[in-house]
C-alpha cells in the first residue's frame, strides 16, 4: 500500500500550468488560448478549479 496515496481529500496546491486546450478566466472572463500559462487555484475534487489568467495573477502583485 502506498503512503498516503489515496487520501479522501485531495487539495490541489495553487500553481502555474499550461493549458492543454482552451479555457476562460474565473476572474476576467478572458480566453486562456491554447498553450498558455494560468494559475490553477486549489479546489476540492470533481469541483472546477478556478483558472486565473496570467494578467489577473500581475494585476494581484
Amino acid at each position: 500500500m502506498g503512503l498516503g496515496s489515496r487520501s479522501p481529500s485531495r487539495i490541489v496546491p495553487e500553481r502555474v500550468v499550461r493549458a492543454r486546450k482552451p479555457h476562460v478566466c474565473s476572474r476576467c472572463g478572458n480566453p486562456i488560448p491554447k498553450g498558455a500559462e494560468y494559475r490553477q487555484a486549489p479546489t476540492l475534487p470533481f469541483v472546477r478549479p478556478e483558472r486565473d489568467c496570467m494578467a489577473c495573477v500581475e494585476k494581484e502583485r
